[in-house]
């Protein structure tokens, strides 16, 4: 790979955890939560990519490829006990399947789950209860 393809991670992202999820449930390698809930999808982070120039091949660490951070984010309606039960049914279900294949089908060179944490949010002025998976990506 000449160059860092996020489209491509993300989309290997999403192709990786679709067999395991419940059908019904929407996904999107761009996640924004005006879209019809249950949803998973990808989200950046604020450090997306440590170095913009290390991707690149200017200043420091010229050759060499930061990693990626994504966030993968599991949204359901309201703040609810039965929201939580799907958020943490789809991390269970979605953390093993992200680590079965840690080159996610040959589109990074590594993918591991580092965190996972559950929060309501508000961000569209509409409750809903966010799982958050915290992936680290090693890009080829």
């Amino acid at each position: 790979m000449s160059g860092l393809n996020l489209e491509a991670i993300r989309d290997a992202v999403i192709a990786q955890i679709k067999p395991v999820i419940d059908q019904t449930t929407n996904t999107y390698a761009y996640l924004t939560y005006a879209v019809p809930m249950p949803a998973i999808g990808c989200r950046a982070p604020e450090d997306y990519i440590s170095s913009y120039h290390s991707v690149h091949g200017t200043g420091a660490g010229i050759g060499t490829k930061p990693p990626v951070y994504l966030e993968l984010h599991v949204a359901e309606n309201g703040d609810t006990e039965s929201a939580g039960r799907f958020v943490d049914r789809m991390l269970a279900a979605i953390l093993p399947a992200i680590e079965a294949d840690p080159t996610l089908g040959g589109a990074v060179a590594f993918c591991t789950c580092v965190k996972a944490t559950m929060r309501p949010i508000t961000e569209t002025n509409v409750g809903l209860t966010v799982g958050v998976i915290r992936l680290h990506i090693l890009s080829k």
